[in-house]
């Protein structure tokens, strides 16, 4: 299912990740071509393109309305499989959506990814695991929050707590006033690294999808920029296939300090501890 770029993939489903509390989505961010042709097990599928059995819907019932926009089929596909049926991806389907929460002009998607998200787990977590569950949010939840008035995004810290608090307090449905405002500025630290030099080398990482997030983004700055991958995660054919108007060179082959910028891609710069190198690190 392609996402914003018509041949840039969205997902193809995706499992849940319970040892996080999330979803890991099949071929985020790969380019349509590079998909395979098998079906493909998973936990969910989008609800924009998807059919399910009317024998299925009587049993298992319809999606929960309450989560009012986001997490419903993922909650949907859960109850499929625990009631005994398959949930699969068949490739050769493809829909186009535009993804309008992508736009971030408010804290919109902030809220309810969240909300529902938390929702989903705190109703599905056995009790066994209750504590672990616990351990991974707060640290999450921490690293959000520091990284949010760090950055200076003071309206999505504001709405990250409120997203939880109603988690917490099992409000449902559409947000209360309040909840959902306009998003704070762009502060625009990359523009500034960019600006007077020519060439960039970016760092591979193991999510593709982020690694073209970052490609775009300094295209979208400076589309006159040099731009390097230097493949660490990826196998360098798969990249020079994926990203075919960007040099491509083997991680051991780049020598940082010889670029006027080098940007090396992590999930989260507080995950890094004793393993940060020198350079810049961008999450």
């Amino acid at each position: 299912m392609g996402g914003i770029i018509p041949d840039e993939l969205q997902e193809l489903g995706a499992v849940i990740d319970w040892e996080n509390y999330y979803i890991q989505p099949k071929g985020k961010g790969m380019l349509g071509n590079a998909t395979t042709a098998e079906i493909l097990e998973c936990d969910y599928v989008p609800a924009c393109s998807m059919l399910v059995r009317t024998e299925a819907i009587r049993k298992v019932g319809v999606m929960d309305e309450s989560n009012f926009i986001y997490w419903d089929d993922i909650e949907w596909g859960h109850r499929m499989k625990q009631a005994g049926y398959r949930v699969a991806v068949v490739p050769s389907s493809k829909v186009w959506h535009k993804m309008g929460v992508a736009q971030r002009s408010n804290t919109f998607g902030t809220y309810y990814f969240w909300r529902n998200r938390l929702n989903f787990f705190l109703r599905n977590v056995d009790d066994a695991d209750v504590s672990h569950f616990t351990e991974k949010i707060f640290a999450e939840l921490f690293q959000a929050l520091y990284s949010c008035n760090f950055n200076q995004k003071y309206r999505s810290a504001g709405t990250i707590m409120f997203a939880v608090e109603d988690a917490l307090g099992n409000v449902r449905g559409k947000a209360p006033e309040g909840r959902v405002v306009e998003a704070d500025p762009a502060v625009p630290k990359l523009e500034e690294m960019l600006r007077n030099k020519a060439e960039v080398l970016v760092v591979d990482f193991e999510n593709i999808k982020t690694v073209r997030d970052v490609v775009n983004r300094i295209r979208a700055i400076r589309p006159d920029m040099i731009i390097t991958l230097a493949a660490k995660y990826h196998d360098i054919r798969i990249l020079s296939e994926q990203f075919p108007e960007t040099k491509v060179i083997l991680w051991n082959q780049a020598v940082l300090k010889e670029y006027p910028l080098a940007l090396q891609i992590c999930r989260h710069v507080m995950e890094l501890g004793n393993e940060a190198g020198p350079g810049i690190y961008i999450d």
